[in-house]
């Protein structure tokens, strides 16, 4: 069994923040780790491959201190990397590979809030050409999709009309919408 979180920083520029986060992640015996919202320009990220985890894969905005998302894979598993597509944004990273023999997608998302639905579309639109094998999608959407599921209650300013569309959307790519546990409180979809 592979254990995930999912978890948006808000930062993780001090050197402080990064060595409770790894240390909670080895704590936790976490073997797949993706973290929104880092704030941490381009190699920057370097710096999280440490306390166990071999495998770093990120995307930033630039050298701003703002979005960015990084997955981190832990040393015990068996990676071998095939592809990684990300954007110049620091909004998500999809990369594919074996784990373990089988084929994944892994796709990570940070989706500022205030965003359009044209942006959720074309994550979603994504998925739907890029995924292989079997999918994992975490992240952060900044929206409500189910209420009973995301128990973040000060989402609700998003547009319905977003809303109706992307639940539509991953309705049609016969996405499942699950809330991890207690402790991870965004909606994930896998």
């Amino acid at each position: 069994m592979v254990n995930f979180i999912s978890l948006n920083v808000n930062g993780l520029l001090s050197t402080l923040k990064q060595n409770k986060l790894l240390t909670k992640l080895k704590r936790e015996n976490i073997d797949i780790a993706f973290l929104q919202d880092t704030h941490m320009p381009g190699k920057e990220h370097e710096r999280l491959k440490k306390h166990g985890f071999k495998y770093m894969f990120s995307s930033s905005n630039g050298s701003k201190h703002t979005r960015g998302v990084a997955i981190l894979m832990s040393g015990k598993l068996v990676y071998e990397h095939i592809s990684t597509s990300k954007d110049r944004e620091g909004r998500f990273i999809l990369i594919k590979g074996r784990l373990n023999r089988n084929l994944f997608t892994l796709y990570n998302v940070y989706i500022p809030p205030g965003s359009k639905s044209e942006f959720y579309i074309q994550i979603l639109d994504r998925i739907a050409t890029e995924a292989q094998g079997t999918l994992i999608c975490r992240g952060d959407f900044n929206i409500t999709l189910n209420p009973h599921l995301d128990s973040w209650r000060r989402r609700i300013s998003q547009s319905q009309k977003t809303t109706k569309k992307l639940t539509s959307m991953i309705s049609e790519l016969g996405l499942i919408l699950r809330k991890q546990n207690w402790r991870d409180p965004e909606v994930h979809i896998y």
